[in-house]
C-alpha cells in the first residue's frame, strides 16, 4: 500500500485503548451491531490502519467497497476518532466515519442510517462547518478535500459515483 498520500500521516495512525481479543476479516461478514462493534477487523489491502471497528452494517459495507476497489489509494476508519472538526457553537467536534484518498481527492465521509438523516438535516450549521473546514484545508494543503453524507440505503450507488468521479 505504501505511505498515505497528502502528508496525512498523523491523521491515519490508529492508537487504541481497546484490547484485541477477537480479530476478524472483512470476509467474515457482518453479524450484528453489538457483536461487530466489539470486534476488530483486520487484513485490509488499502486501509491506513491495521485494525478497524464498525458501528453499523452500512459502515462495514463502505469499508468493503473501499478496500476492494483499486481506484482507492487509501482509507481510514475514524474510530477511535483522530479527526474531530470543531462545530460552530464550540461543542464537541464532528467526527466523520471515514477519510479516503482517491487520486488527487481526499473524501471526508459520514455514513448515516436513513432513520438518522432527518436529525442530521437539523444540524445544518455543523454540516456547513465541515464544508468550511474542507475548503480551508483544501486551500492550505493545495488538495481537493470534499465532504459527503452518504445515506445507508445508498452506499453502493453513492460510492460508485464517488469512485467514478461523478461527485457533483
Amino acid at each position: 500500500m505504501g505511505e498515505p498520500a497528502y502528508g496525512w500521516q498523523s491523521l491515519v495512525i490508529c492508537y487504541s485503548r481497546y484490547e484485541l481479543d477477537d480479530e476478524r476479516t472483512l470476509d467474515s461478514g457482518w453479524t450484528s451491531p453489538v457483536e461487530c462493534n466489539r470486534r476488530w477487523f483486520t487484513g485490509f489491502a488499502r486501509s491506513a490502519q491495521k485494525y478497524a471497528r464498525f458501528d453499523s452494517e452500512p459502515e462495514f459495507d463502505t469499508a468493503k467497497i473501499l478496500d476492494r476497489d483499486p481506484r482507492v489509494d487509501w482509507w481510514y476508519r475514524n474510530d477511535p476518532a483522530s479527526l474531530a472538526i470543531e462545530s460552530p457553537d464550540g461543542r464537541r467536534g464532528h467526527r466523520p466515519d471515514f477519510v479516503v484518498g482517491i487520486g488527487q481527492k481526499v473524501w471526508i465521509l459520514e455514513i448515516k442510517g436513513d432513520h438518522l438523516l432527518a436529525g442530521l438535516d437539523s444540524r445544518l450549521g455543523q454540516r456547513q462547518s465541515v464544508q468550511n473546514w474542507c475548503t480551508k484545508q483544501s486551500t492550505e494543503l493545495g488538495k481537493d478535500i470534499r465532504y459527503r453524507v452518504v445515506p445507508g440505503s445508498k452506499i453502493a450507488v453513492e460510492m460508485v459515483a464517488i469512485l467514478d468521479g461523478r461527485d457533483g
